[in-house]
């Protein structure tokens, strides 16, 4: 039974007394002054009190027993016409169709404004109910949307597995987050699969450079072994020197690749500990000094104290270095200057004092590529492919300076090309 009718039926029993004696009083021609005189009247309004509260207990106990079942809102007939219209703005909000979703509730929202407005006072009243409610409505709808936007925001810096909630999501807001968690499984799925195509080619070029590494160290040995021996024919001379020449390419192209393998999966181990730059650039330039003679290269090196500190893995600085000294010789125009310097400058973002290694040459070609493209896998300014680079060298020593926390530059100016290398100074990283 509905909560109202109850209310009424109460009602109506107790009202049946005060109706009674109002109809007695009417068709017996007394009035209700000379009745309550009688001496019948006490036991009438007795009778009258025993009906009356027989409606109120009724009322009383029912609402009661509703109330203890948590049916005295759900059982009444506003809760019945509150959820029709609520189920219908949903319906209508929900609409696949814009015009049917924005223009068809504004209008109604306009239209019950006016004719509450007319009413009079009461109307006013229903009507700022009316647009209170629609107010709490639109805050909810964008209290959602803001969840959305939240959850976007995560998966941009990185958390994929944030799912937007899409319980009490109404209207456009749901298509909207099921794009959002359809996104984020896009990205983790394409994420896993990026991941294990890494796995799997860094795998495989580990495994075939140690299966090629077993043959080609016994290919080197004999070929020494063979420049070694006195052969009188001068082509035979020639074949073995082509072949030492060929043979040590392809153990150097071997040591890249899996040392390009141990950097993309992460397995190489860093250890930072204090280096003088200067003195790392004087060694290695001496180590170098024959092959940039014979590159017909002079290198000039300058730097701003004779004391450079940095913090960084020696192993793995050095070979960042080694890789620009090669890449020099290999594609400098031969007869120029090699300019290197080591300057002190104070970091943009971070107010950091940082040590600046630059190293600038005359390209021998045409540089036709991109600065981002050089420092890629395989990627070679002389797209001729006539030097004996394997264009792994300037990725090497990206990622290998990225790793110790440095940071790693290219800039091209016509044929200038110049790179540079940024650590932060080792008393910076000690005050912090």
């Amino acid at each position: 039974m509905f909560t109202e009718v109850i209310v009424f039926m109460g009602s109506v029993v107790m009202a049946v007394p005060v109706i009674a004696l109002f109809t007695f009083s009417y068709v017996s021609g007394i009035g209700i002054g000379r009745i309550m005189q009688t001496p019948m009247f006490p036991y009438a309004v007795a009778v009258m009190s025993m009906i009356m509260d027989a409606g109120l207990l009724f009322i009383e106990c029912s609402l009661i027993a509703k109330l203890k079942g948590g049916r005295l809102w759900k059982d009444s007939i506003l809760s019945l016409i509150g959820n029709a219209a609520g189920d219908i703005i949903m319906r209508t909000t929900d609409n696949g169709n814009v015009i049917a979703r924005t223009w068809i509730p504004y209008l109604t929202f306009v239209v019950l404004n006016i004719l509450l407005v007319n009413l009079g006072i009461t109307g006013i009243i229903l009507a700022c109910v009316m647009d209170a409610l629609v107010g709490i409505y639109n805050y909810r709808q964008n209290l959602h949307r803001a969840g959305i936007i939240q959850v976007i925001e995560n998966i941009q810096n990185g958390d994929i597995d944030d799912k937007v909630n899409l319980n009490m999501l109404h209207a456009d807001n749901i298509p909207l987050a099921i794009a959002v968690n359809s996104i984020g499984d896009g990205i983790k799925k394409a994420v896993n699969t990026s991941m294990k195509d890494e796995k799997l080619k860094a795998d495989l070029i580990t495994n075939v450079s140690h299966d090629i590494k077993t043959p080609l160290t016994s290919i080197i040995n004999y070929v020494d072994l063979m420049k070694r021996e006195n052969i009188d024919n001068r082509r035979v001379r020639e074949y073995i020197e082509v072949l030492d020449v060929k043979s040590n390419k392809l153990k150097q192209l071997t040591e890249d690749l899996v040392e390009v393998s141990k950097i993309t999966s992460g397995n190489i181990n860093i250890s930072l500990t204090r280096i003088n730059f200067v003195e790392l650039i004087n060694q290695t330039l001496g180590e170098f000094h024959e092959k940039l003679e014979k590159s017909e290269l002079h290198a000039v090196f300058r730097y701003q104290e004779p004391n450079m500190e940095v913090m960084a893995d020696p192993r793995h600085l050095w070979r960042v270095i080694e890789n620009l000294i090669n890449n020099i010789c290999k594609y400098s125009l031969a007869g120029t200057r090699v300019h290197m310097a080591l300057t002190y400058r104070n970091d943009e973002n971070t107010g950091k004092k940082q040590v600046v290694y630059s190293v600038k040459n005359i390209s021998a070609s045409e540089l036709n590529v991109d600065e981002l493209e050089l420092t890629e896998r395989f990627i070679r300014g002389d797209v001729s492919r006539t030097t004996e680079g394997s264009g792994l060298g300037l990725s090497i020593a990206k990622n290998l300076t990225t790793a110790q926390g440095g940071k790693f530059e290219i800039r091209l100016d016509g044929d200038m090309f110049t790179v540079m290398l940024f650590f932060d100074a080792a008393e910076a990283q000690e005050q912090n």
